[in-house]
């Protein structure tokens, strides 16, 4: 198994991975007939202007085959400049519960750490009640923030999780 960094080259097995992986972690929540319709290209276009501003995308992958992908960046909420942000979080129905996932935020932490971030965030469907516990486990926790929004034609409401990492004392 491998990460790796994502190209333009690798913006369709993305928005694929994206599509997929909504049309399963979404069920229930978003309406059954809009995750249905959902185009595999959804992302293509976003994920690419997104990448000319700076957004990094990282795949996990076994033997040639992609799993999941994380996108990150430095934060676009002018409030909280100077963070770093994940912005989006996939993974495949047949890699959950495999670690693949744990694998992927932990790169995708140590990639913002790298970049001289202490503080991350990001935004997770209040009803995605997995991926709420996924990240608490990983050490992040709602900061009391929500977004409320639309998705779907059902409103949806977004909670920000958050993240500081350890301050080192080297002496």
């Amino acid at each position: 198994m491998k990460i790796r960094t994502a190209g333009v080259q690798d913006l369709e097995t993305v928005s694929r991975i994206h599509a997929l992986s909504w049309k399963t972690a979404y069920r229930g929540i978003l309406p059954d007939d809009f995750l249905d319709q959902l185009s595999y290209r959804r992302w293509v276009a976003p994920l690419k202007d997104m990448m000319e501003q700076g957004l990094e995308i990282r795949v996990i992958e076994e033997e040639e085959k992609p799993f999941g992908c994380i996108t990150f960046s430095a934060a676009r909420d002018q409030a909280f400049a100077g963070w770093g942000e994940i912005v989006s979080f996939h993974l495949l129905l047949e890699a959950r519960g495999k670690g693949y996932g744990r694998l992927l935020i932990q790169d995708a932490m140590r990639q913002l750490k790298e970049k001289g971030y202490s503080k991350i965030y990001l935004w997770v469907l209040e009803k995605n009640e997995r991926a709420r516990r996924f990240y608490e486990k990983n050490g992040f926790t709602w900061n009391g923030d929500r977004l409320e929004g639309e998705e779907g034609g059902r409103k949806v409401t977004d909670l920000r999780y958050v993240l500081s990492f350890p301050k080192t004392n080297l002496s």
